[in-house]
């Protein structure tokens, strides 16, 4: 069935079919893209020769490769009661970070027979525990001697040494000690043998062999020869 419509007053005949398609289709480009214009590349490079954080210097170290040792006396020596002993000890490094420096040893002990004799503190007046020298009083006879330098809580021993302390007046190296005096008791007797020989041997209490005297020798001899004198003018 088709129904027909009357014609409007104006003349139009608007069928209303609805065949219009609407343009609001969201083809519109969206100007907003997006295109962040950061990078990312962020200007937080760390300097050459820097630490990244505080910006620190960075410093190397090297440990020092010498030993503890007892420089003075040397082993085996010979020394005085009262001696000086002289003691050196290496330093050490310390890092903070990439920053390095050289540490000194936080003490230095000296050790007689294996013990302690003498010590000291770095700081303490007087005190250096990089080379230190303690004057010390030993007794008489052999004594073992080593020291103790203490890296932060790390002993480091030194090699030992002997050293031979002499005892008394009757050990000394000088002159040895004169003779004692010569008995008077021979020349007393010489002089009594002398004084019997020259009293003619009248002496009744001495026990000595007298000898002639050489007067006694002359007379003799004078005598010898006014023998002979008498027997010629006899022949």
């Amino acid at each position: 069935m088709v129904l027909v419509l009357p014609a409007s007053a104006s003349g139009a005949t608007g069928t209303g079919t609805g065949t219009g398609t609407g343009t609001g289709t969201g083809t519109g480009t969206d100007t907003n893209t997006d295109t962040d214009a950061s990078s990312g590349t962020g200007g937080g490079t760390g300097g050459e020769g820097s630490s990244g954080t505080t910006g620190q210097e960075c410093t190397e170290c090297i440990d020092s490769t010498e030993p503890v040792q007892i420089i003075s006396p040397v082993d085996g020596a010979t020394v005085p009661s009262t001696v000086d002993v002289r003691i050196t000890a290496p330093y050490t490094c310390t890092c903070d970070g990439c920053a390095c420096s050289a540490r000194v040893p936080f003490s230095i002990n000296l050790r007689v027979d294996a013990s302690t004799t003498a010590k000291c503190q770095n700081g303490d007046e007087g005190c250096n525990t990089e080379d230190q020298t303690f004057t010390i009083e030993l007794s008489p006879g052999v004594h073992t001697l080593d020291a103790i330098a203490d890296h932060n809580g790390q002993a480091e021993f030194s090699a030992s040494i002997e050293v031979t302390v002499l005892g008394g007046e009757d050990s000394t190296t000088g002159d040895p000690p004169p003779p004692p005096p010569a008995s008077s008791s021979s020349g007393d007797s010489s002089g009594s043998t002398g004084a019997a020989a020259s009293d003619g041997g009248g002496g009744s209490g001495c026990g000595c062999r007298s000898e002639p005297t050489p007067s006694g020798w002359l007379a003799g001899l004078l005598g010898l020869l006014g023998l002979a004198v008498a027997r010629r003018r006899r022949g």
